[in-house]
Order: structure tokens, then C-alpha cells, then sequence
């Protein structure tokens, strides 16, 4: 390779490498005017950005500056609305352990409330004074009363036998568990019925203190057991109620981490456009002609960057004058090439034409011999 050409890769490197440092010193001016005079993050304010007179006119009347507080609204509402979201999976998550919590306790308060009812309608039955209360159930839970204690008896018979031979006792067993399992059935039936007269009894409008001390006990524990779900149950349902329109706020938007995720890609490229707004801003202010509008806020970093600028602009008007020289004497080596190749053309196209005229002589000399000799043959005719 010429070392012309070398040289001409070489010098491109070094100014693309000072072209990037010039734009670094221009972000770096840029980005110390606009932080400076409008700050480094969204602040909200009265009136546009031309009416505020705390900030210098050079720089109020800047194109940069309007896209500069943009950016840094951009940014804080992004960044709010982050927040928003992380504030309600944190809420949504604080309510779902509630709800858990709740739900287990309302579970337990209703199993409560039902052995109560369980307990109360048991003495009910057994008290001759309620007999008009329970004669709707009377009859209902005799006749399971006589079936468990015929199924007890039946039970008892069988495990009172124990002789004969192995059939008889597997026969015996076998028969043992289904009578068990009725009796397991009516037992349940009986509690039911329990259950269903304590919690009628317990529920009525128009409850008359008895005079029976346990019944009167249990009645108020119940009253105060069903306070006690009735209050977790609306607190049930106002957490559920949270935790849906929470749901519904979170998930309107796709899964809460890909959100965040997304917005959070949207801050970084509104970052880099605020780099690229510095160094347009920078680019306005390192400017000759522009720039002397800024002159006066300009501090005395701004003045060493804007030295730093204008010497490596310097560097870079060197480097393409040297780069144009080296282009300029390979291009003239390239004409003088091109010339040596046209009057290499221009001899071959001259041997060519003297050849030919060689050739054209000899052709007429041969054309004025056919002559004569026609001639000569005509004289014979």
C-alpha cells in the first residue's frame, strides 16, 4: 500500500478521534449551562419556560433548553409511575397476606359458631322447658336417636361374640364396620338437627331470656361470635374489594416486572437523549458566531472547555488540510498515470495507423500490376 494512503487512514483515525472529544467537551458545556440554570431534574413551575425570568434569556430563548425540561419531565413522570406500580404489588401483596389471614379466621369463627349452635340446640332438647321450641325437631331426632342406640346395641352384640370359626368372625367384622358407618351417619344427622335448632333459636327476632342459665351463656356467646364474624366478614370484603381494583390498576398493563422493566428501558433513552442534547446545546454555544450570545453566563470551566474546543477544532483543521494534501498528491499521481496510459495509447494507435498505410501502399501496388496485366490480355482479344 502507498504510505500516502496509510498516512490518509491514519490522520481519518485521529480525526474521528477528535471529533468525539469535541463532542465530549460539548455535552460536558452543554450539560453545565442547562443543569446550572434549569437544574438537574423536573421541578414543576408556573408559567413556560420564556416566562421565567430566574433563568439567563440566552439561555431561556434556547431551542435545547425547552427539549432539556421535557426530557426531565419525561423522566420524573416515568419515574412516578414506576413507583406507582411498585407501591401497588407491595399493597396488593401486604392484602393477599391480609385476605389469607382473614380467611382463616373467619373459617375458624364459623366452625366456632357452629359447634355453638351444635351445643345450644343439644340443650335445648334436654331442657323440658323449650319443648314447644323443639317439637318441630322432636320427631325427626327420636327417630335417629332410636336408630343409633339399635345400632350401638347391634354393635355391642357382635363384639361380645367372639367364638366360631374364621368366616364367621370376618363375617361378624365386615358387618361390624357397615353398622359403624350408619351409626356414624346418624350421629352426624343428629348433630345436624342440633346445629339447625341452636342456630334458629339463636337467630331469632323475638328471643325471650329462659330461665335456664346455660342457654342464656351460650346465646350471648354466640351473639358475640357472630359480631365477631360479621366484622371480619366486611373486612373480608373490603380487602377483596382492594385486592381486585388493585389487580385490575396493575394488571391493565401487562405483568407489573415487564412494565417496570419497559419503563425503566424508556428512562435510559431518555437519558441518552439528554446526552445528545447537551452536546447540541454545547454545539450552539462553542459556536463563533452563535456563541457569543452566551458569553455572559459562561463560567470559568465553561471558558477552559470552550479553549479545549476551539484547540481541538484547530487539530481537526490540520488533520483535514493534511488529509486533503495527501488526497490532492495522489490524485495528481493518479492524472500523471492516467496521461502516461493515454500516450501509451496514443503510440499504439499511431504504429497501428503507419501500418496500415504500409499496408494501403502495397494494396494499390498490387491493384496497378491487375491493371496492366488486364491490359495485356485485352490486346489478345
Amino acid at each position: 500500500m502507498d504510505e500516502r494512503k496509510r498516512s490518509i487512514q491514519e490522520l481519518g483515525v485521529k480525526k474521528r478521534e477528535t471529533l468525539d472529544a469535541i463532542a465530549t467537551l460539548q455535552g460536558e458545556l452543554g450539560g453545565s449551562l442547562l443543569k446550572r440554570n434549569l437544574g438537574e431534574v423536573h421541578a414543576p413551575s408556573s408559567g413556560t419556560l420564556s416566562e421565567r425570568e430566574d433563568v439567563p434569556e440566552a439561555v431561556r430563548n434556547a431551542k435545547n433548553a425547552e427539549e432539556y425540561l421535557k426530557l426531565l419531565k419525561d423522566i420524573a413522570d416515568t419515574e412516578a409511575l414506576i413507583l406507582k406500580i411498585e407501591e401497588d404489588t407491595a399493597r396488593l401483596k401486604a392484602v393477599e397476606e391480609d385476605v389469607a389471614v382473614k380467611e382463616k379466621i373467619s373459617k375458624d369463627c364459623s366452625k366456632e359458631l357452629s359447634s355453638y349452635f351444635t351445643s345450644l340446640g343439644e340443650i335445648l332438647f334436654n331442657d323440658p322447658g323449650l319443648s314447644v321450641f323443639i317439637s318441630a325437631y322432636e320427631k325427626q331426632a327420636g327417630d335417629i336417636i332410636d336408630k343409633i342406640r339399635s345400632l350401638e346395641n347391634q354393635i355391642e352384640e357382635i363384639e361380645i361374640k367372639s367364638e366360631g370359626n374364621v368366616f364367621s368372625r370376618l363375617s361378624r367384622g365386615a358387618k361390624g364396620l357397615a353398622l359403624k358407618s350408619f351409626l356414624s351417619k346418624n350421629q352426624e344427622n343428629l348433630q345436624r338437627i342440633y346445629r339447625t335448632a341452636g342456630e334458629k333459636f339463636a337467630l331469632s327476632s323475638t328471643h325471650e331470656p329462659t330461665s335456664n342459665p346455660d342457654v342464656e351463656d351460650l346465646f350471648e356467646q354466640i351473639q358475640e361470635k357472630r359480631r365477631a364474624f360479621q366484622d371480619i366478614s366486611a373486612e373480608l370484603a373490603d380487602l377483596r374489594g382492594e385486592r381486585r381494583k388493585i389487580g385490575d390498576s396493575i394488571g391493565a398493563e401487562g405483568h407489573p416486572v415487564k412494565r417496570i422493566g419497559a419503563l425503566e428501558k424508556h428512562i435510559a433513552l431518555d437519558r441518552n437523549q439528554i446526552h445528545n442534547v447537551f452536546v447540541a446545546f454545547g454545539s450552539v454555544v462553542s459556536d463563533t458566531v452563535e456563541g457569543g450570545n452566551f458569553a455572559a453566563v459562561l463560567s470559568g470551566e465553561d471558558a477552559e472547555i470552550l479553549a479545549k474546543i476551539t484547540e481541538k477544532r484547530d487539530t481537526v483543521h490540520k488533520l483535514n488540510a493534511r488529509i486533503e494534501s495527501l488526497k490532492a498528491s495522489l490524485a495528481i499521481d493518479d492524472e500523471k498515470a492516467e496521461i502516461e496510459k493515454l500516450n501509451r495509447s496514443i503510440g499504439e494507435q499511431r504504429l497501428r495507423i503507419h501500418n496500415a498505410e504500409k499496408a494501403i501502399e502495397e494494396f494499390n501496388e498490387q491493384i496497378a500490376q491487375s491493371e496492366k496485366k488486364i491490359e495485356e490480355l485485352s490486346l489478345l482479344l
